[in-house]
């Protein structure tokens, strides 16, 4: 777990108890993600120099390329193993394989990047995405999703063409978010994610409205909402991209809120469906319709007892638990609800 103090902690999921912390003063932390290896993790920077003026000269920067390099650490022995240089401005997206050493990065130079953890050159990228780019692999690890916030644009590729053109894109269009006499609001995406089922992507957005999609033909099937906007860190500049998660069974979504409660979707197909649908979209039906908005299935943290705030939220892929973060950290159980008859308030060991 990473913060603004530039240390990042290790936990023990079995116990709750903090582990090791991990200092980065000179360059500080951001998006660490796990890989393979217990114990080893990828992060970003978030101290950039301003060294460079134009993006010609940052390209050539020396300063630039380390500033704004992904760092491989070891806590095992508490050293760096690699740095992979490659970005001449802010990573704000890692995204590692399921199946082997191979990342994602994407970056506010307007590239994606693919890396293997065994050397540090890329081996493939994508450039002039128009924009900064989140990330996200799929299940199986041979398709991964780049998103353009700027676009509101999400695009699909096979891993073994990654220098071929996407096989499949869609711009995000909600037609839920149109007012009568105002212009639609843009969407400002903050994370991707797939389901484990493979059906579905996640898309995080920092407004009020997270958006859940049929994971290949990327139009729209739930439209989710209870939850307050998180909003940026500074203009243009998204948050952390945990803001939301996937229960490892794919029938939920965790998010976190602008006012430190947890809300949780429930995804899971209603009347005799066995797969979310979009909404049926032909000329004799009229305008646009937009996808079924779905309300919170319940709502954690009401009396702060989890933290003030609730800006990462990660279900664990082994244990039935997730982490929740802000301010403060914490770690939910599932309640154990009492025999019929019993005191629905006693204490349940």
């Amino acid at each position: 777990m990473a913060g603004q103090d530039d240390l990042f902690t290790t936990f023990d999921m079995t116990t709750g108890k903090k582990g090791k912390y991990f200092a980065s003063h000179k360059y500080g932390v951001d998006h660490i993600t796990s890989t393979h290896h217990s114990g080893n993790v990828l992060h970003s920077s978030t101290h950039q120099t301003e060294t460079a003026p134009t993006a010609t000269e940052r390209e050539k920067s020396e300063t630039a390329l380390q500033d704004n390099a992904v760092r491989y650490h070891s806590a095992h022995d508490n050293k760096y193993l690699k740095y992979f240089k490659g970005h001449t401005d802010k990573v704000c997206s890692i995204s590692m394989s399921p199946i082997d050493s191979s990342f994602l990065t994407g970056s506010f130079d307007q590239t994606v990047l693919m890396w293997d953890l065994r050397t540090d050159k890329a081996m493939g990228k994508l450039k002039n995405m128009d924009g900064h780019c989140i990330t996200a692999w799929d299940s199986t690890g041979t398709i991964f999703a780049v998103g353009t916030p700027r676009k509101q644009v999400i695009s699909l590729y096979a891993s073994n063409a990654f220098d071929k053109k996407p096989f499949a894109w869609a711009t995000i269009d909600d037609p839920g978010l149109d007012r009568p006499g105002q212009k639609r609001p843009p969407i400002y995406m903050s994370s991707l994610q797939f389901s484990n089922n493979g059906k579905y992507l996640l898309v995080g957005c920092v407004t009020n409205v997270h958006y859940v999609l049929e994971a290949f033909t990327l139009q729209i099937v739930a439209r989710l909402e209870g939850h307050q906007p998180l909003g940026f860190v500074t203009k243009g500049v998204t948050r952390s991209g945990a803001e939301v998660s996937w229960t490892p069974d794919s029938s939920y979504v965790l998010s976190g809120s602008g006012d430190g409660k947890i809300c949780i979707w429930d995804l899971q197909p209603k009347g005799g469906q066995q797969d979310l649908v979009p909404p049926q979209q032909t000329p004799e039906l009229g305008p646009r319709r937009a996808a079924n908005t779905l309300s919170t299935l319940n709502v954690m943290n009401h009396n702060k007892e989890g933290g003030e705030s609730s800006r990462v939220v990660k279900f664990n892929p082994r244990f039935a638990m997730f982490a929740a973060a802000g301010v403060d950290a914490a770690l939910w159980l599932p309640r154990k609800e009492p025999p019929p008859g019993e005191n629905e308030d006693a204490e349940t060991n």
